[in-house]
């Protein structure tokens, strides 16, 4: 469990703790016992019915979030990230030599279930360093940062279904390939209203010098950087770097040392021959990792999941002891009214027109209470969501539904809970008082 969620999770159960057990019971045993036989039970009665409603209330409040944060989720893993995923492995292959990793993407290339193996200095779940863009008419000018995607042998981008909306890929030393969204940048500096491929532009750490231009290959559309969470919203750029080129003094086999499979099918068996391969290049390893990239996009989202279980667990937890406290006042409530029931049995009342006066009773202040926490829990939501780049539409309904499930148990447990002295013999009721 993560820290973050951890301490929302103690605060709840401590604030639930706090209103429903530790300062009710602070405040009743200030009390003198002499008051106990002089209107007390009154005032008790009010007490009780102040925290029930209290405890009715942060249910509305906690099962709306319940909702929120489970649409949340699924809005989340089902997103569309800008690229496909579902196909891929991922395998991070550091400290390998070049020849061990062009070898090892040779052979997987030669097995049916394989349809393409790359390697790249990062994927787009990576958080990558940022650099500068400047014009070769005015080099020391920085126009605008970028989210640097550096480089991946030629045919990842295409298997990674990056979306070209103009030009090519890159896979030539001076290409880059730029996002939608740089282009709409550049515009503020630059009249390319004839289309971005084919410009020149410089790049800080790529360009060692004023004459060291990259030309415009193609724009794809934006792709999400990170995740929904975390999301990286600066335009990004992306270049090609094949095995048999040199870039000066560089590491190859030290930038690009992550592997991508795309395979027919993500199943145990085409895992495993993946696994195989790697291992077979590389004997000395053995703790080579094969992981499909839906699992990485999970874990990327585990924080949010985990939020929703704790959502789910606070709002068990404070219907638990909302029914128990329900439970406890109609009881109560039936106890100190049985003379009044059974003189209304006796002048004609019948047992759904008792419990209806019980469940009227108890709904007039959890109708109230339910008000206070719909707007309490849309509030909180609204805040909660803030938290993501892309964040679903909170709609009423999530809050209504919240709010009549709430009042749904209430009226239900306070039916049967009354049950039993609306249907009391009403001689009964009237000896014993």
């Amino acid at each position: 469990m993560v820290p973050q969620t951890r301490r929302v999770l103690v605060t709840i159960i401590v604030l639930i703790f706090l209103v429903s057990a530790l300062i009710p019971a602070m405040m009743f045993v200030r009390i003198p016992v002499s008051t106990a036989f002089s209107g007390y039970r009154e005032n008790k009665r009010r007490w009780k019915l102040t925290l029930l409603m209290v405890q009715v209330g942060i249910n509305v409040i906690l099962l709306p979030l319940v909702i929120v944060a489970d649409r949340q989720y699924n809005s989340a893993m089902n997103a569309d990230m800008g690229y496909d995923y579902e196909q891929l492995l991922y395998v991070p292959l550091k400290g390998a030599d070049k020849d061990n990793l062009i070898l090892i993407t040779e052979k997987l290339r030669q097995y049916p279930e394989v349809e393409a193996a790359e390697l790249t200095y990062s994927i787009p779940l990576d958080k990558t360093s940022g650099n500068n863009i400047m014009l070769p008419d005015n080099p020391s000018k920085y126009l605008m940062g970028v989210c640097d995607q550096y480089m991946s042998t030629e045919g990842f981008f295409d298997m990674m279904g990056f979306r070209l909306i103009e030009g090519k890929a890159p896979s030539q030393p001076k290409d880059v390939a730029v996002s939608r969204s740089f282009v709409d940048e550049m515009n503020l500096y630059a009249d390319w209203s004839d289309g971005a491929v084919g410009k020149d532009i410089l790049i800080s750490e790529h360009s060692d010098n004023d004459d060291d231009v990259y030309t415009i290959c193609g724009v794809y559309e934006d792709y999400i950087i990170g995740s929904m969470m975390g999301r990286d919203n600066r335009a990004t750029i992306r270049f090609c770097w094949n095995t048999d080129w040199n870039y000066g003094t560089d590491d190859w086999s030290r930038a690009m040392n992550k592997l991508v499979v795309k395979v027919r099918e993500v199943n145990p068996s085409t895992i495993e021959k993946v696994k195989s391969v790697v291992e077979e290049c590389l004997p000395e390893r053995n703790n080579i990792e094969v992981t499909p990239y839906t699992e990485l996009v999970k874990k990327e989202y585990a924080e949010l999941l985990q939020m929703r279980r704790t959502f789910t667990i606070g709002a068990l937890f404070a219907l638990a002891i909302a029914l128990m406290g329900l439970i406890g006042f109609v009881r109560d409530e039936s106890n100190r009214r049985s003379k009044e029931v059974a003189i209304r049995k006796v002048n004609g009342a019948v047992a759904g027109e008792i419990i209806k006066m019980f469940v009227v009773d108890v709904l007039k202040l959890a109708l109230i209470a339910a008000l206070l926490g719909v707007a309490i829990a849309y509030f909180v939501s609204d805040k909660w969501l803030e938290l993501f780049a892309i964040r679903i539409s909170l709609s009423p309904i999530y809050f209504i539904v919240g709010a009549v499930i709430v009042l749904l148990i209430v009226t239900l447990v306070v039916v049967l809970s009354s049950n039993r002295v609306a249907r009391m013999n009403p001689v009964k009721s009237l000896k014993n008082n």
